[in-house]
Formats: structure tokens, sequence, C-alpha cells
């Protein structure tokens, strides 16, 4: 078989356009989305304040970490979702004393929490624990990885 050297072969490079779409395997699932889409798949940490016990998040904050380091209870919202946002994932981080409570919008559940419900990190003594939820259809927020323990509600 003869060897093949860079002289033999050049690919052809194309500069994709932030429409064209993909198919991206992402944490077991397949997802079609332009490269718009997939280029805000990316983490970025999400700023609060040390002392903020509410936190409501947008869509765009979604692909995000969000770390809490409070004494007191923190409550953290996610957004209302659609079709569009299937497939991005929230990642909370809970580092302080105080409990930390995720909370759903509209009627949609987090793994087996009602509708509209939640999922807290309660527990006296655990001062790292971390929860990471991916949407995974419309209505509903699937557990992806766990520390700790947290209970939905």
């Amino acid at each position: 078989m003869p060897k093949i050297t860079n002289d033999d072969y050049y690919p052809n490079v194309l500069t994709p356009a932030v429409t064209d779409e993909l198919v991206c395997l992402q944490s077991d699932h397949v997802k079609k989305m332009t490269l718009s889409q997939a280029l805000s798949l990316t983490e970025h940490a999400i700023d609060v304040n040390d002392s903020d016990t509410e936190i409501y998040l947008t869509t765009d904050d979604l692909n995000g970490i969000l770390i809490v380091d409070n004494a007191a209870a923190v409550d953290v919202y996610l957004p209302s979702v659609g079709s569009s946002e299937v497939g991005r994932y929230m990642e909370v981080h809970r580092i302080g004393a105080g409990s930390v409570t995720v909370h759903a919008a509209d009627l949609d559940v987090i793994n087996d929490s009602a509708a509209g419900g939640s999922i807290s990190s309660t527990k006296a003594g655990q001062t790292y624990t971390v929860i990471r939820l991916r949407l995974i259809t419309e209505t509903r927020w699937a557990i992806i990885a766990i520390i700790g323990t947290w209970r939905t509600a």
C-alpha cells in the first residue's frame, strides 16, 4: 500500500456559515443544529453576588456553571424554555453552608419532580454539592451528573 504524504492529498476545507446545519453528538444526545447553535454550547461561568439569595437565570445562561457560595439559603430559578433549548444544560455548584434549591419554570419538571417543581441540596454539613441538568424535552430537565444529596419536590 502506498504511503500518503502531504504532497499526495490536500483536503478541501470549507468555511462553514453560521446557518449551516450540523449533526452533533453530546453526552449520548444527537441533535441537528446550526453552527451558531453549536457554538453556543460552550461553558461559561455565571457571575452572581455572594449575598444573592434569589437567582433568576435566562436562556443566555444555559450551558453555564453557577457557583453558589452563600451561608443563607439560595433559590435558583431556571428560565422558561422551548424546543430551541433542548440539549442545553445548567450546572449548579453549592460550595457554601446555605442550602440551594433549583426551581423549574412554568410546568417543567426536574427528573421526577412535580410540574413546576424543584430540586434541593439542603443536607447540613455538605458544603460541596453539584448538579448538572440537561433539558431533554421542551418540558423535562434530566439529571446528568450529581455530587452530594439532592431531593426533588
